[in-house]
């Protein structure tokens, strides 16, 4: 027998350890006179490009880039009486896969979920690939901020994914099996920079109407980063700046009116603006420089005339 133990952590810090026992059993199955003993399959990892993906496979990506490989196996053997080829079943596992590991919109906890090719050789029924001689894949996933870590003490800015494949040959009575992992480590973005407040002028209703330039638009922000704007006021500049008078989503909405500013009634307001970025809403905020409008009276002393 063997032992494993398993170590669980929170916010880095160990909150529980198990150990478990694994019964290991040895059988004798000699292969037939004349005949070379199995080995299981070979198994490797390969990228888009065809170069091998060296052991242990490992993978880190920003949320929202993409991840893709090829899985294969190799196994030139033979089974006996009768003599034909041996096949290669690939099953896969990890929590992460879609449904029938097709569906990228359903069938893991946090989608998008990845995906392999099912196009060829696959079982529809059982949910593996068999094929002789060996057996291939591609594996496909799409990464996001769902795929980042968040607790409810602290906020981890990754993710870790483990996807274990097994690749088995049809060798009677025992079948030759192997197991390979992949790793992908997903991390949250960078932040991205503060907007800036350019305007901030009072209407002759008494409203506030407030414009921001923004650090990039939904064309430049690549991965996905940002979050929302938030606009606070407060009656001083020096404030806490807890009232909230608008939260967009739209990273080019670029402007907001504060209804409810009332300086017809002799109001003073000073606005912050925070950009949030990155994943969760745990996230990063950049805050933009406090900023008041001015208005002006304006009396005629003389008219000229």
């Amino acid at each position: 027998a063997t032992c494993v133990k398993v170590t669980a952590y929170r916010c880095q810090q160990k909150i529980a350890e198990i150990y478990r026992d694994i019964p290991v059993f040895l059988v004798s199955c000699p292969p037939p006179t004349g005949t070379p003993a199995n080995v299981p399959p070979v198994i490797t990892f390969k990228d888009s490009t065809g170069a091998f993906i060296p052991l242990p496979a490992r993978d880190t990506v920003l949320a929202g880039q993409f991840v893709k490989f090829t899985i294969e196996s190799t196994d030139f053997q033979f089974n006996y009486n009768p003599i034909r080829p041996q096949t290669n079943r690939l099953i896969p596992d990890g929590v992460q896969f879609g449904a029938n590991f097709a569906d990228p919109t359903s069938g893991c906890p946090y989608p998008p979920c990845a995906t392999m090719d099912t196009t060829i050789n696959f079982d529809q029924t059982n949910g593996y690939w068999e094929a002789n001689f060996g057996v291939s894949s591609v594996f496909t996933w799409e990464t996001s901020c769902n795929h980042i870590s968040e607790v409810a003490d602290c906020f981890v800015k990754e993710g870790v994914y483990t996807f274990v494949f097994k690749v088995q040959d049809n060798y009677c009575p025992i079948p030759g099996a192997n197991f390979i992992t992949f790793t992908v480590v997903v991390l949250s973005p960078d932040p991205i920079e503060a907007p800036v407040i350019t305007c901030a002028s009072v209407q002759d209703n008494g409203e506030v109407l407030i414009k921001w330039t923004q650090p990039v638009n939904a064309v430049t922000d690549t991965f996905d980063s940002f979050r929302k704007y938030v606009v606070l006021r407060d009656d001083s500049l020096n404030g806490t700046y807890t009232d909230t008078i608008a939260v967009i989503t739209d990273i080019d909405s670029l402007f907001v009116i504060d209804t409810g500013a009332h300086y017809e009634n002799g109001n003073v307001w000073y606005y912050d603006l925070a950009g949030i970025s990155t994943c969760n809403d745990k996230s990063i905020i950049f805050n933009s420089e406090k900023f008041s409008p001015m208005q002006l009276d304006v009396t005629t002393i003389n008219s000229g005339g």
